[in-house]
Formats: structure tokens, sequence, C-alpha cells
């Protein structure tokens, strides 16, 4: 059975060429010029190019490169994002991700709580920095590293790939970027597609530590097709939305794009109603018009050339404070662009969709803490159930790599060897009165240890021991309030002489 790839229908549209030099405003601007005709699909076709990669450390991940204004340029009314390749999908989701107020602040929310305190556990710990060799290889290794680069790829696209070359031992682990890669099925197992935009000027120095075959397509920046039980790379696919035997899922991001073009579009004319605003219409009335009677509505006493040049020259001349001698019946009017050019009201039903995408985050993001606090028992749980969910696919995800024979070599299979498994603190799933109030409660039952508490309340627990026991050295100095409840307080010792 052949190696097969699922590809959707791409709309006719030139690559980009690079990174565009159209200004923000010039981008907004040919948008709107061209809202008539036929933009088509050009300004989010995406291209895929290779990172550069120093030998010897990382493989390339590759990069999107992708004009300005993506989410207006793209626009004839309505852009059919469904018809989107899910490649250039996933590159679009990571340029929302780097300079999107809304996006990136929701995936660097949720990344900071969901990778906060990155360890491993005591007993692995010791073993990677005192038992991994003399030369503490895995000491060396950047394993947190390589957990956030997981857990980032996990937020903005839904998926993951990591990519190695195998025959040494702890080979560097490359998330690769999701939109320069496709993932197909031969016979049930997975394979993986590399295309790299080629980089001409990649020295033949660089093939021992590529390879030969990826060093070629980087150079040709021809395909490379990677099969499951390749022997010269591996590679792990994270994929939860998806399912065995079809191609990588769409970016969750797809489904808010819609309301985030559309507020693009509306954001575009608030900046034009500030601009206009800056300009103030001043309309100066004078005549008297008949309000009631057989000459009712009409105006009787129009002012004349004379009169009006007068009233144009006084006005010049106003500015801050100024003498002006009017007539009577001369009435002002100061006209601004209306507050209903401004689109509050026209925002909400799309601010509400993000906010269900978004979660927790979305919430912090776009209210103050102040407006969600009300709401902190429900935040709080729906930020328990994000943060955990996506550890424990990290973490299954990491564990079957760091425990392959691929990465552990030498050490893989001996007895004395423990599974790599990341943990993460608790600090960051509850907040200070949970932790004040729940962290306490476990100790004093026996359920969790000083140290654990000590832990989730964010306090080192090894500089907490040494500095309890100097100061329990210290009777006269020192004298905890947890010892009279426990009777733990002796008695003062007698020093009086007097003898009966």
């Amino acid at each position: 059975m052949g190696v097969s790839f699922t590809k959707p229908t791409r709309l006719n549209a030139p690559d980009s060429g690079g990174q565009s030099t159209m200004s923000f405003q010039a981008a907004h601007s040919q948008a709107l010029k061209n809202r008539n005709g036929k933009v088509g699909m050009d300004a989010v076709s995406l291209m895929a190019k290779g990172a550069e990669s120093k030998p010897g450390t990382f493989m390339p991940t590759g990069n999107t490169s992708v004009q300005q204004n993506p989410l207006l340029r793209g626009q004839t009314y309505r852009t059919a994002w469904a018809s989107m390749l899910p490649k250039d999908l996933r590159g679009l989701s990571r340029l929302l991700s780097s300079f999107h107020w809304f996006v990136s602040g929701v995936v660097d929310t949720r990344f900071k709580a969901i990778t906060m305190g990155f360890r491993f556990r005591d007993s692995v710990q010791k073993w990677v920095d005192e038992e991994a060799g003399d030369e503490k290889l895995l000491s060396k290794y950047p394993f947190k590293k390589v957990a956030d680069d997981v857990v980032r790829e996990f937020l903005i696209n839904d998926v993951c790939v990591a990519f190695w070359k195998k025959g040494e031992t702890l080979p560097a682990i490359t998330i690769l970027n999701s939109e320069v890669l496709e993932v197909g099925w031969d016979d049930g197992k997975p394979t993986l597609k590399l295309k790299y935009a080629a980089q001409r000027n990649l020295g033949d120095d660089a093939k021992a530590d590529l390879g030969e075959r990826l060093h070629k397509a980087l150079k040709d920046g021809s395909e490379l097709i990677i099969k499951d039980d390749d022997a010269e790379y591996g590679f792990a696919v994270m994929d939860p939305r998806g399912k065995s035997g079809e191609p990588l899922s769409r970016p969750s991001v797809s489904g808010i794009l819609d309301d985030l073009a559309y507020l693009a579009l509306i954001d575009f004319g608030n900046w034009n109603g500030a601009w206009k605003r800056k300009d103030i219409l001043r309309i100066w009335h004078k005549g008297y018009e008949i309000k009631n009677g057989a000459l009712a509505g009409q105006n009787l006493y129009a002012m004349t050339r004379k009169q009006r040049n007068a009233i144009l020259d006084a006005a010049a001349k106003i500015s801050g404070a100024a003498d002006v001698a009017l007539n009577f019946d001369i009435e002002v009017e100061n006209h601004f662009l209306p507050d209903e050019f401004f689109g509050d009201k026209a925002e909400k039903g799309a601010l509400r969709r993000l906010g269900n995408w978004g979660g927790w985050a979305a919430i912090v993001v776009m209210d103050s803490v102040s407006r969600s606090e009300g709401f902190h028992k429900v935040l709080d749980g729906m930020k328990r159930d994000d943060v955990l969910y996506v550890r424990s696919e990290v973490k299954s995800f990491l564990e079957s790599i760091w425990n392959s024979e691929d990465f552990l070599g030498e050490w893989y299979g001996q007895e004395a060897t423990p599974k790599l498994s990341p943990v993460w603190t608790m600090a960051s799933v509850f907040s200070g009165e949970q932790i004040n109030t729940l962290g306490r409660s476990l100790v004093e039952n026996g359920i969790i240890s000083p140290q654990s508490y000590r832990e989730l309340a964010g306090f080192d627990n090894e500089e907490e021991v040494e500095r309890l026991k100097a100061a329990s050295a210290d009777e006269e100095g020192y004298r905890p309030v947890f010892e009279s409840r426990q009777g733990l307080l002796q008695p003062p010792a007698d020093t009086s002489t007097t003898t009966e």
C-alpha cells in the first residue's frame, strides 16, 4: 500500500515572495480599494521557508512568511476560510499568535499557567544529576525547553510533531512548525512529509549533523518523506483532536477567523473615525425662522454676503479665547463624528464568540481582573480543567519520546534507569485563597507532606527546612506557635536557689 496524503482543493493564488513591506495603513487602504474586485487569497497564501539552523544543534523547524494584515487583505467581502489548506491555516494561526492582541494574549496566558514549575520527581532528578555518567549528559539536556516548545506549538495549532535524528544518545528533539509538514498514513502507520524552502548556501559541513537526506532536501528545496520505521530519522505526532488514519486536524483558531476579520474591519473604521474626529465642523447660523402663521417655515432674514464674510473673518481669529462682536441672533454649532460611528455595539457578538473559543484565558485577556473577579469560581474550574488536560497530553507525548530507545540510547532498558516523566507545579492551578485553605487542610489531615504544601505555596522546601533548623536552635529568639498546640512546650527549668 502506498503513502497517501489527503489534499484539499487549493484556491488559485500566487505565492508570497516574502515579508511584505506594505505598511499597516496601506494594507487596509488597498483592501478597501479592491473590495469590489477580485482579491482572492493572495494575501493569505503562505510559504514554508526553512529556518536557519546551526549544525550540531536542533534541526530546522521551518518558518512561515506572510504578508501584513492577512485578515483584511484576504477579504473580498468575506473569505472562505474553510477552503484554505489546513497547513495554511496553521501558518496563519502562528502569525496571529505572534501579533494579534487577542490570539497572542490567550496563547501566552495559557502557556504561563501550563508550563509553570516544570521538573522531574526527586528520585528521577537525582538520577539525572548524579547517576547519568561522568559527562553528565542528561543534566545538561534542555528538557524544560523541549517541553515548553511542545506546549506552545500545541496551543498555537492544536497539534505537535517532534523530529530527531537517530543514532546518537540524547538527540536534539526539534518541535517542527506544523505548517511545513503533512502527515500521511502507510499501512496504518504515520508517515511524515517535510518541505523546506531551498537554502542554496547550506554548506556540506552540515551533512554530519543533519544527515545526507535532510541536507539535500534543505539545499535543493525538495521533499523529505520519513516513514515510521525510518532508519535515519524519528518523529512523533500529537493530535488529540484528530483521528488515526487522517491528516492533521485543522487548528481550532479556524473557527474564529471570521470574527477576527470582522473585528479588524470594524477597527479599521474606528481608526478612520478617530482620525476624522480631530477636525471639528463649526457652523454659524444667522437669521430668523418664522415659526407660525401664514409665513411659517420661511426665512425672511437670511444673512447677506457681507454679513457672512464678516462672521467668517471673526471666526477665523478665534483660537482659545477672543473678543468677537456678534449679532444677537447668531448661533454656533460644533459638529463631531457621532458616537454611533464607533463599533462597540457591533463588536459584542464577535467578542462573545471569541470568549467561547479562548475560555478562561479569553476572559482574563478581554476583561480586567476586577470585572472577572465575580466569576472566579467558574474561572478557577475552567482554568484547572484546561491546564490539567494540556499537561496530561504533553506528558504522555514527552514520555513516549524521552523513554524510547531512540532517545535514551545506552541507558534504555537498564534497571537503574527511571521513567522520565515530567511534572509541573500545582500552584498555577489554584488561587492563593485555595492554596491556603486546601493545603493547610491536607497537611493537618496527613494527606500531603509539608514539603508538598511549601511547593504548592511557592516556597523552596530545602531553604525553609534549613531555616527552621536554625530557628529551632535559638530557643530564646524563636518559639513556633504550633508547639503549644501539639503539647511540645516543656515547663521552664527551675533556676531558684531557695531550699526548704
